[in-house]
């Protein structure tokens, strides 16, 4: 099934993207039947046979270049009709929404390590989930992925080998380590709670055809997003990774992708112009929650691409009004009055008008913060210390260690602290009293 990214714009005026619901209910006591398309096979027979069939799952995470001493195990087993983990009880309703992902498998002849070479965090993370069922057979699963939601998997079963791409096993699996440890992969609350999005399926294996030796689901329209389909105007097939929010300005939508910046008419949705980025393949380092990469202001985009370029791009004609070559990929923006802000590895100041450089700082920075013609900011060079900088010229107002154990607050020249004693303290930046 060749699923693709698509922008829908509502009459309303509200952008709507939630994913599709799954004809599996992962509250059912039971597994509903799934359009296989052919006969039972030995796994959905499997699956089919009682409410739950999972025995033990075994999981394994670490990072290729981390240290061994990294690596984290996990262990869920079943004891009657509950499982345990660490000796605390899991949610059952988990371990079936997982036995209910293993559908949608197409059949594989080699290990797919990542997807189209995307490149999506500083680490290669592997994941290794070995799945024992009641009848002794293991199903495992393993991913090696930097792509979103670490598709794809890899999946072995039966001594033949599958890859599956729609971010139903990622799910699952997602919610299943919130449940294990969920000061560790917190971060990834929100996807486990939406759900992953589905990657496009290679046309490689969309002309074999999905393997009829696993369940075959399909996707349905809730009533409510059924009325909704009357409220559309347009959609379109990007065939692309949307990478930032769209952007609505004057009549028009403006769209980045991992491949393009592209404007459409807010009414028809006729594609207006195209900014194709510098390189394609230099994708980087992306990280998947959101980043301020695309802005508009006065008639003018402002996009950071995936290729370490700042694109300055008049809004009507679509012409590179100027362009600049970050020291990172995916770099956020921001705009203070008329400078714009590049944050990456540390903080580059631009003219807005030129795109010329008028300031750098060299030093990996955080919890920026910007007031007016000023931007106060954390940074680490030997020990922590907190900045406050003049945006125009670039001149440092006032530095100190950051010893407080809190970011700073500025307003109106003075600046607001909470201390490691819990103390609020408030500093004039000037004679820093």
């Amino acid at each position: 099934m060749n699923r693709t990214v698509c922008i829908t714009l509502l009459i309303c005026g509200i952008l709507l993207v939630r994913p599709l619901y799954s004809i599996v209910d992962p509250h059912n006591s039971k597994i509903p039947t799934l359009n296989t398309g052919n006969a039972l096979n030995t796994f959905s027979a499997l699956v089919t046979s009682d409410t739950t069939d999972i025995d033990t799952i075994d999981i394994t995470h670490g990072c290729y270049g981390c240290s061994v001493l990294d690596e984290e195990t996990y262990t869920i087993n079943r004891k009657g009709t509950n499982y345990f983990f660490d000796g605390k009880k899991v949610d059952p309703h988990l371990i079936q929404e997982l036995q209910e992902s293993f559908t949608d498998f197409y059949e594989s002849f080699i290990y797919e390590y990542t997807y189209e070479d995307i490149i999506v965090f500083d680490h290669v993370p592997y994941f290794t989930v070995v799945v024992t069922f009641s009848n002794g057979k293991i199903l495992t699963l393993r991913t090696t992925s930097c792509y979103h939601c670490f598709i794809p998997w890899n999946i072995e079963y039966e001594r033949k080998t599958y890859v599956q791409y729609n971010g139903k096993i990622s799910t699952a699996f997602l919610r299943i380590l919130m449940e294990l440890d969920n000061d560790a992969w917190k971060s990834y609350e929100r996807t486990a709670r939406w759900g992953c999005y589905p990657a496009v399926v290679p046309e490689k294996y969309l002309n074999r055809g999905l393997s009829s030796d696993f369940p075959v689901s399909r996707d349905v329209i809730t009533p409510e997003e059924e009325r909704g389909r009357s409220h559309v105007l347009w959609e379109i097939n990007l065939r692309d990774y949307v990478i930032g929010k769209p952007v609505y300005e004057n009549g028009k939508v403006v769209v980045i992708t991992y491949n393009n910046l592209i404007c459409f008419d807010a009414e028809t949705g006729e594609k207006l112009w195209l900014v194709t980025f510098h390189d394609k393949k230099s994708l980087g380092l992306y990280f998947y929650f959101e980043i301020e990469n695309l802005l508009v202001s006065d008639g003018v985009v402002y996009a950071a691409g995936p290729d370490s370029v700042v694109y300055c791009v008049d809004l009507e004609t679509g012409k590179v009004l100027w362009s600049y070559k970050a020291n990172i990929s995916n770099p956020s923006i921001k705009i203070a009055e008329d400078y714009l802000l590049v944050f990456g590895r540390g903080i580059d100041c631009l003219n807005r008008v030129t795109g010329k450089r008028i300031w750098r700082v060299t030093e990996n920075t955080h919890s920026e913060a910007i007031y007016g013609d000023k931007i106060l900011y954390t940074m680490w060079k030997d020990n922590s210390y907190s900045v406050l900088r003049d945006i125009p010229t670039g001149d440092v107002l006032w530095k100190a260690k950051d010893i407080y154990g809190y970011t700073p607050v500025y307003n109106d020249g003075i600046l607001y602290l909470i201390t490691e004693k819990n103390e609020l303290t408030a500093l004039d930046f000037q004679s820093q009293e």
